[in-house]
């Protein structure tokens, strides 16, 4: 299935929903505003999401497919998380999400499993964290600022990021692997080992 150039919104809960029965869907250029639940809701496996804008959802995309590409999306003022993105079962089912950007939520971006790698995404100006990394997730080559705080990391790798100019914290972590990363000019603790803001 593929889906380019559509528009939805303000419908009452998704703008677009697909189950683990409809894999390989895929979503190119469009726009998803003002739908009261999710933008895009995904656990669709083998599935491509590029280009797409998210603007005033109570969440942004939300996938939980293995093998999914999310890349080049942008995410604006929804009012959770502008990106959710989870996967298991390691390396051979990588779930990459890539090069989006995510201004103005709640949240930013959240990686959340051993199949996630999240790499050279921008996240600023969200309400609480840029970023979220948790249960064995990668986040690396990422710039976070601005934001109410910058990583908020448990159980999970950030390596090689830039967080700066956060308004709280830059790096928040427990039992995480935390290396190479460039923090500075942040309002509170640079890398804090006390998890919870």
């Amino acid at each position: 299935m593929v889906l380019n150039d559509i528009v939805a919104i303000g419908n009452s809960h998704s703008g677009v929903a697909m189950d683990t029965s409809n894999d390989a869907w895929t979503v190119v250029g469009s726009r998803f505003e003002s739908n009261s639940s999710y933008g895009l809701w995904s656990r669709s496996m083998d599935a491509v999401f590029e280009g797409n804008t998210f603007v005033g959802n109570g969440e942004g995309l939300h996938s939980a497919g293995v093998r999914t590409r999310i890349v080049g999306n942008e995410a604006f003022a929804n009012n959770s998380w502008g990106f959710s993105v989870g996967g298991s079962g390691g390396v051979a089912n990588r779930v990459l999400v890539e090069d989006n950007v995510a201004v103005g939520n709640r949240h930013g971006i959240a990686l959340s499993g051993n199949a996630v790698l999240g790499s050279g995404n921008r996240t600023w100006s969200n309400n609480f964290n840029g970023l979220g990394v948790y249960d064995a997730a990668v986040a690396q080559w990422n710039d976070v600022w601005n934001n109410g705080h910058g990583v908020d990391a448990s159980n999970a790798t950030v390596r090689e990021n830039v967080v700066y100019g956060n308004r709280g914290d830059g790096i928040g972590q427990w039992s995480s692997r935390i290396e190479s990363n460039r923090v500075y000019d942040n309002a509170g603790i640079g890398i804090n080992g006390v998890y919870g803001w």
